[in-house]
């Protein structure tokens, strides 16, 4: 080891057990608990989660290490399960005929274990060059850079390294909601959750070559997401995405294991989670075009700085309760389905 990474260990790990004493004190609980459940109570008569409520319950997953989500996965089972029986796996974006229930088991306990699975089937190439288009002829909000909602990306001058459509686009674009609302992404969801999942969130967004350094405000920089008690999310690559190109990087496993220092509300560098899980640990995920990938995001994860080109993604997010994040709801295109599980967007 050399002085500078000496130094820099010595350093980082100073400011780990600083934070740990204020993240740990098992006191803020004291404070934390009672502002959660008001706050889970008016959600239950309303349907809305209190701004304090939702911040109480983010800082008592980590003050719990997880336990309290635990706990409420249980209680709604128990009190709040919506009628659910396993579903026999469908033909459908995920899975081919003939081969469905194979790859339904596989990408369930590819999930269980890992945190994440990777689809062998890609996305129909038509399908993805309709998402394309749309993505370059709608509104974006910018993010990391100049904020601020632009008519349409800039790829040449980009203001920021992520421009985010505007969900108030989604419903102009039929090819959305049909991948959205393919059954086969409520049947894994579902299994996974082991209850009636909820379609809570949709995002599509570009990320561009900007700068050198990770961005935050693009998610370029490891977290976890506590957004939903919990929840499953679907990622499809409507670009290549290469090692250059800005890939999903997840940590394997960390969606059931993290070190007490870990359980903090923030983001982390490369350096603080290679020394906690091992960099055999840390997965890039490249794929082409039409690349689905399925993830619990409550793991490690983070978008690749993006060297060359441009990265398009779509994300698809299931959710066993609204409680959490107040996502404002949009409107999807119309279609010849209404799912029982099309919650938030109609």
């Amino acid at each position: 080891m050399t002085i500078e990474s000496g130094s820099r260990f010595r350093q980082e790990s100073q400011q780990s057990k600083m934070k740990s004493k204020i993240v740990y004190n098992p006191l803020l609980a004291l404070i934390y608990l009672p502002v959660f459940a008001i706050g889970f109570v008016i959600f239950t008569l309303t349907g809305n989660t209190p701004t304090l409520s939702f911040i109480s319950f983010r800082k008592l997953y980590c003050i719990t290490r997880g336990q309290l989500n635990k706990g409420l996965r249980f209680v709604f089972r128990r009190l709040y399960n919506r009628a659910y029986t396993y579903p026999v796996a469908t033909e459908g974006v995920l899975f081919k005929r003939g081969l469905a229930s194979e790859e339904y088991n596989l990408a369930l306990n590819g999930l269980r274990k890992n945190g994440y699975y990777k689809f062998r089937k890609k996305l129909d190439p038509d399908l993805v060059k309709r998402l394309r288009e749309f993505s370059k002829n709608s509104a974006a909000i910018v993010h990391g850079g100049q904020a601020r909602i632009v008519e349409k990306v800039n790829f040449t001058n980009p203001a920021g390294p992520k421009y985010e459509i505007d969900p108030k686009e989604f419903y102009k674009s039929a090819a959305l909601a049909e991948l959205a609302l393919d059954s086969n992404l409520y049947e894994l969801a579902s299994a996974y959750l082991q209850t009636a999942a909820i379609l809570d969130l949709i995002a599509m967004w570009w990320l561009l070559p900007y700068a050198s350094t990770a961005s935050t405000e693009a998610a370029q920089l490891f977290h976890f997401d506590m957004d939903r008690i919990s929840f499953l999310k679907f990622f499809v690559y409507l670009t290549d995405v290469g090692p250059k190109n800005g890939p999903h990087t997840y940590v394997r496993g960390s969606h059931v294991y993290k070190p007490r220092h870990l359980f903090q509300d923030r983001r982390f560098n490369d350096f603080e989670i290679e020394k906690s899980y091992g960099a055999d640990k840390i997965d890039a995920i490249t794929g082409s075009s039409g690349t689905i990938i399925a993830a619990d995001t409550s793991g490690f994860h983070k978008g690749g700085v993006v060297d060359l080109d441009s990265r398009l993604i779509l994300q698809v997010e299931f959710a066993s309760s609204l409680f959490g994040q107040n996502y404002p709801p949009h409107r999807l295109a119309k279609s010849k389905e209404a799912p029982a599980y099309r919650h938030v967007y109609t």
